[in-house]
């Protein structure tokens, strides 16, 4: 008795724990319409994450990539969709890959989290995973199929992530800004140099009129001010920069395209905006 106890424990944690893994999150044959599992699945972790996006992957290790798992799925008149499901370790984390990933000719999906449409891709967030949805087709079954996919990966997958603090913080619209972890994704910005200068933590970059806003957040206020200290330092003493003021706690510089760059020091942030 206390065998067969054991073994039917062992299988249901076995159950369970398919069924919450990334590979369970996965659309079954018969779960989603004509949609039909086709190929091999695809799965990858920490680097090798390489061999799924060779040239951008350093991104999405930068915001704290654990693992992905991807699968092709087809219709019976031959459409194909690519599912590739990333589990990011963090929502937040989810989040910022999806605020420089989203199309800005895309619509909303209401999936998810977030989520973006086009009329060949959907891309959207359920908690710490993120979601890419891509056709080589533009039809209505394609998007109905995005769709169908869609709920079935939230069905497994229902909870709610939560939005980075620093953007309640500063009380903006998720919708309106682009979340960055690291100077890859700070370069997709606005490009100050190949070293991190900003020592970045987090930040925010959003659009107030005319003007691009980069706001740096720190844990530490001394290393707030000794980042600004750098900044204003060396930034001015390279030949894409041209110095037009420097004070205390603010300095400003113009750029070879003639942009004005405004750097103020805020308590544990760094504030610079682009005109």
């Amino acid at each position: 008795m206390m065998r067969l106890f054991l073994l039917t424990y062992l299988l249901l944690n076995a159950f369970l724990l398919q069924a919450t893994s990334i590979h369970g999150l996965l659309p079954e044959n018969k779960s989603c319409g004509d949609w039909l599992v086709v190929g091999q699945t695809e799965y990858y972790a920490s680097d090798e994450l390489y061999f799924l996006i060779n040239g951008g992957a350093d991104l999405y290790l930068e915001y704290g990539f654990k693992e992905v798992v991807a699968q092709s799925y087809q219709n019976n008149v031959n459409e194909k969709i690519s599912v590739e499901i990333y589990n990011m370790g963090s929502s937040e984390a989810a989040f910022g890959i999806y605020s420089l990933s989203k199309s800005p000719q895309g619509e909303t999906a209401n999936l998810g989290d977030f989520s973006v449409k086009t009329s060949n891709s959907l891309l959207f967030t359920s908690d710490s995973y993120l979601v890419l949805m891509r056709s080589a087709a533009a039809s209505a079954t394609v998007r109905e199929g995005f769709c169908l996919l869609a709920e079935s990966i939230l069905r497994k997958n229902p909870a709610e992530g939560n939005i980075p603090a620093l953007i309640e913080h500063l009380k903006l619209n998720a919708n309106d800004v682009r979340y960055l972890r690291g100077p890859i994704g700070l370069s997709s910005v606005y490009y100050f140099d190949a070293a991190n200068l900003f020592q970045v933590e987090e930040a925010l970059a959003y659009q107030q009129g005319d003007t691009t806003l980069l706001y740096f957040a720190y844990n530490e206020a001394q290393k707030t001010v000794e980042v600004f200290e750098h900044l204003k330092k060396m930034l001015p003493s390279k030949t894409k920069f041209t110095l037009l003021e420097s004070q205390a706690s603010a300095f400003n510089l113009k750029d070879k395209k003639e942009r004005t760059l405004f750097f103020t020091l805020k308590q544990n942030a760094i504030q610079v905006a682009l005109n």
